[in-house]
Order: C-alpha cells, then sequence, then structure tokens
C-alpha cells in the first residue's frame, strides 16, 4: 500500500491555520476587554469629575453664606441688646451643604478603581476621605444645632457658623491639593 504523501502536509496545515486562528481571536478579544475596560474608566471618571463639581461648588456657595452670616453676627456681637440669631438679617438657617458620593462608591465597589492610574486613585481616596470627615463633622454639629434653640444661644451659633466655614474651608483646601490628579 501507498501511503498518501500530501495526508501529514495537510494535517500539519490545517492545525496550523487552527492555531493562528485561535491565536487571532484571543489577541482580538484581550484587545476589545481591555478597550471595554478602558471606557468604563473613563466614563467613570467623568461621573466622579461631573460628582465632585457639584460638590465643590456646593460647598463654595455654602462658604460664601457662611462668611456673609459670620460678618452679619460678628456685627451684632458689638451690640449686647441683640443676641438673637432670628435678628440677623441674613439668617437662614446652618444649611450644611449636601455632598454626593455615588460615583466614587460605584468605582469603588465595581473595581473600575483598580483601572485607574494609581495616583488618580490616591487623590480620590484622599479628597473623599476629607470629603467623609467633613460631611460627618457637619452632621453632627447640624444635629446638635437642632436641639438648641437658636434664639437663646446666640454665641453657640456665632462659634458653629465658624466651625462650619472653617471645615469647609479645609475641605476645599484639601480638594485644590488634589485637584490636578483629578482633573488632568
Amino acid at each position: 500500500m501507498k501511503k498518501p504523501s500530501g495526508t501529514f502536509s495537510k494535517i500539519l496545515f490545517e492545525i496550523f491555520t487552527v492555531s493562528i486562528g485561535i491565536i487571532l481571536g484571543l489577541i482580538v478579544n484581550d484587545w476589545r476587554e481591555n478597550r471595554n475596560k478602558e471606557l468604563r474608566a473613563e466614563k467613570t471618571m467623568e461621573s466622579i469629575k461631573k460628582e465632585l463639581r457639584f460638590n465643590i461648588e456646593g460647598v463654595q456657595s455654602r462658604v460664601g453664606y457662611y462668611h456673609e452670616l459670620l460678618s452679619s453676627m460678628h456685627r451684632l456681637v458689638s451690640d449686647s441688646s441683640i443676641r438673637k440669631v432670628s435678628q440677623v438679617e441674613v439668617w437662614k438657617g446652618t444649611r450644611p451643604p449636601l455632598l454626593k458620593n455615588s460615583a466614587y462608591q460605584m468605582a469603588l465597589n465595581s473595581g473600575v478603581l483598580n483601572d485607574l492610574d494609581v495616583e488618580v486613585t490616591s487623590a480620590l481616596s484622599e479628597v473623599y476621605s476629607f470629603q467623609s470627615a467633613f460631611q460627618s463633622f457637619i452632621s453632627f454639629a447640624n444635629t446638635n444645632a437642632a436641639l438648641v434653640d437658636s434664639d437663646n444661644n446666640f454665641d453657640f451659633f456665632y462659634s458653629m457658623m465658624g466651625l462650619f466655614e472653617e471645615s469647609a474651608d479645609i475641605y476645599l483646601n484639601s480638594f485644590r491639593q488634589f485637584e490636578n490628579q483629578i482633573f488632568n
């Protein structure tokens, strides 16, 4: 019996072409997965940036209110006959800022932060840690303020508004420290 000489070379050729096809398929699949991760990371960063802009604008507007309120209260401090918060013409309550963190939490829980630059992830972590501490302080102070009669505790509210303004400034400064790493 005569062996077909082309059969072995045909089998090798088919194995080779199938192997190349599989390797190319794996390369394309890997590229597609990496591209999807990049797109998800880009979308997540845009959401986080939008969230941080909202937070910063909210805190900045409150700083303006706290500053105006403190100026008005300071003028009343020298007049001992006026010691009621309701007599402060700009008084609108403590008005704590609403700060969001859902985009950051989603990125943290979904693992998208792992796909970001280490410096960006570190900066985000620092900013949101400062934000959490700021929110805790504001919440604590606001809860205590709700338990106090504002008209009979002028000095307490005067001090508290000063602390609100100072803590908001600290939060804004912490953000400014990492702003370039986050927004570039």
